[in-house]
């Protein structure tokens, strides 16, 4: 059995960081992008069994992230966990 691949995307550097070193403690493979366009970058070349994506960042935000993927990468729509720093905006309940 592989090590599970995990892809943050977050604008956060500590939060990344503090995500990526519990991930990688129980054995997975985690990268990080900055956004959603750096995420998208990422997905030309490697393949990730989950991805968790912040819905608010600049150049290219969780939703606009996700719609890009239904385009280029559905199959990995399903396996996408919004991580929202704003949970009781109107606009993430929505979205949500």
């Amino acid at each position: 059995m592989h090590p599970v691949r995990i892809l943050i995307i977050d604008d956060e550097p500590s939060f990344v960081s503090a995500l990526a070193r519990l991930l990688s403690h129980d054995g997975a493979i985690v990268d990080t992008a900055a956004n959603g366009s750096l995420a998208l970058t990422q997905l030309q070349t490697l393949c990730y069994d989950v991805v968790l994506c912040d819905r608010r960042m600049p150049t290219l935000d969780g939703p606009d992230f996700y719609a890009t993927l239904l385009q280029q990468h559905a199959y990995l729509c399903q396996r996408v966990i919004f991580l929202p720093g704003d949970t009781l905006g109107v606009a993430s309940a929505a979205f949500l």
